[in-house]
């Protein structure tokens, strides 16, 4: 499967976002016909006024104070904006490849890199998948939680997203699952005040399992420290924390397929959010962090399933919606140095 980051859509990065800025604001503000046209290009439904927008977020205004910003695990409005005008750009890239970067370089329109691709394990900075251990002899409930991962992936489009199974043999647990999700938030600024944040998965009841409701089957936002936020590792397995900072029951989750919020509470976004780089959050199962486990019954097993960012679309990509309060910067406060006279 492509790399998700990956691709002729990489020429425009954040360096090319930012220097078209103001062109790519007074479309997505414009009148009512241009406004229309750049939103559906990008696939943003928000009405309110946009102040920014970048590969993987945008940034709407809800009042003078305080903004709202829409935050993907992957590049979506760089794809969006190359997908959905990708004859044009092809033919730009074919007048700087044929005539403009050879013979009037100042005139080039910077797209002659657009068939270049990056090297094998280059890519993005954020990512979503899930890491799992999985003891085809069975473990008991300690061994599983604690042991070592022993698969992982960053690529799959739809399937079990969190779980815990029963083995065959009697109080042994199969397999466990967790997953994590990372995103870009830098553009919050470091003395801006977060006022709300959510993180939104899409349920798809293809994957929902649930042998005992009787035991913890919640869903929850913990706290996740993967040795890099843009691909997941085996090794991330045990990097998962066990304080929670949103729940959602199985029951609300998997009631119907869609687009399901987990509201942090204020911890989590004290601990979960980061202002001036990637912030990263992963989920479990109730019964996984607590240590309970589930009542033992061969094949009894809690799994739900959710879409990935790798999911064809845009509609069920995971995203990480935050409001925050506009800070400035506390001035910086002199004192005078004393001066000797002689």
């Amino acid at each position: 499967m492509a790399h998700l980051h990956k691709g002729p859509w990489q020429v425009f990065n954040s360096d090319w976002f930012k220097s078209h800025q103001s062109s790519l604001l007074s479309w997505l503000n414009g009148s009512w016909l241009k406004r229309k046209l750049s939103r559906h290009a990008f696939r943003i439904e928000a009405i309110e006024p946009i102040t920014e927008i970048a590969p993987s977020h945008y940034v709407v205004k809800l009042n003078d104070t305080q903004r709202r910003a829409d935050f993907r695990t992957h590049p979506k409005y760089a794809k969006r904006l190359y997908y959905s005008l990708i004859a044009y750009w092809w033919f730009l890239h074919f007048l700087d490849w044929a005539f403009l970067d050879r013979w009037v370089p100042q005139y080039s329109f910077g797209l002659s890199f657009l068939s270049v691709l990056p090297a094998d394990g280059e890519g993005g900075a954020t990512c979503d998948g899930y890491a799992a251990r999985v003891v085809t002899a069975g473990a008991s409930l300690t061994s599983a939680r604690t042991g070592n991962g022993t698969s992982q992936s960053n690529t799959t489009t739809a399937g079990v997203g969190v779980r815990i199974t029963c083995h065959a043999d009697t109080d042994k647990y199969y397999a466990i699952r967790r997953a994590g999700f990372s995103f870009n938030t830098a553009t919050i600024g470091d003395w801006d005040t977060i006022d709300a944040a959510s993180l939104n998965l899409y349920s798809t009841d293809t994957y929902h399992a649930n042998t005992y409701d009787t035991v913890d089957s919640s869903l929850n936002v913990v706290s996740f420290t993967p040795a890099n936020p843009g691909t997941l590792a085996t090794g991330d397995y045990n990097s998962f924390g066990t304080t929670i900072y949103s729940t959602v029951s199985y029951a609300d989750f998997t009631v119907s397929n869609g687009s399901k919020p987990f509201t942090i509470n204020a911890s989590g976004r004290a601990a979960l959010i980061n202002k001036t780089g990637i912030s990263v959050l992963g989920l479990r199962v109730g019964s996984d962090i607590s240590g309970t486990g589930i009542t033992w019954k061969t094949g009894a097993d809690i799994a739900i399933g959710v879409r990935w960012v790798d999911y064809t679309g845009t509609g069920s990509d995971p995203y990480l919606d935050v409001s925050y309060t506009l800070g400035e910067a506390p001035t910086p406060s002199y004192k005078p140095s004393a001066i000797i006279v002689s």
